[in-house]
């Protein structure tokens, strides 16, 4: 089937979706417009399959970016800031969100990592020799302020309005200002969840012979 074929059935398939179910056609047509969206504003940068740009991002970027599978930027009243300076270096891990409002300033190096929430007006700046790292599964809530120089571990939550002047402990819960932490029971259950299983091995199988 030639390209302008396989468009035009997409096509067909697409409307009659719009007269079967408007409410699911619309759903879809703002997902569509929405990777679109990433793909322009990220055009030119490592960016994963459907990423979602629902609202507004303001991307200023002479450094690096790099965006991993099915992240999404959320609409809201307010936009999303990045700015990446010359020599900064901004990774997102997979399946994390942003809120509206999240701003993000990279003059070295910001790691975000997979499955993170931010929620609205997030802030989260580095600085010179003082990177930003934020593992896997971290939970920022409302008006969280990270500061340059910090690691949150994974499966952290912070809580809204919190100031993180210092390293967060994995699996804890943080805040104040400046934020303080805490464990937080059953946190390590669920991050023991999200594990991948490694494929078991067949019983018939061989097993792999020692080297020499």
């Amino acid at each position: 089937m030639s390209p302008e074929a396989a468009v035009k059935g997409e096509l067909r398939q697409f409307l009659a979706l719009a007269a079967y179910d408007p409410e699911q056609f619309w759903t879809r047509a703002f997902r569509t417009v929405s990777m679109l969206r990433a793909r322009v504003l990220f055009r030119g940068y490592p960016c994963g399959e459907r990423v979602c740009v629902g609202g507004r991002v303001q991307l200023d970027s002479r450094g690096r970016v790099a965006v991993g599978d099915r992240v999404q930027f959320l609409p809201g009243m307010i936009p999303m800031r990045v700015l990446v300076h010359p020599a900064g270096d901004l990774t997102i891990g997979s399946d994390s969100g942003f809120n509206y409002g999240v701003s993000i300033e990279v003059r070295e190096r910001v790691t975000i990592g997979q499955r993170c929430m931010f929620g609205t007006m997030v802030r989260v700046a580095d600085a010179a020799g003082a990177p930003v790292t934020i593992g896997d599964d971290v939970w920022l809530a409302h008006g969280v302020v990270i500061e340059p120089g910090v690691t949150i571990g994974a499966g952290a939550v912070i809580t809204a309005g919190s100031v993180i002047t210092r390293d967060v402990p994995p699996a804890s819960i943080s805040q104040g200002n400046p934020a303080s932490s805490v464990p937080l029971p059953g946190r390590s259950q669920f991050l023991r969840a999200q594990e991948p299983v490694a494929p078991r091995r067949s019983p018939t199988s061989p097993a792999p012979s020692a080297r020499p």
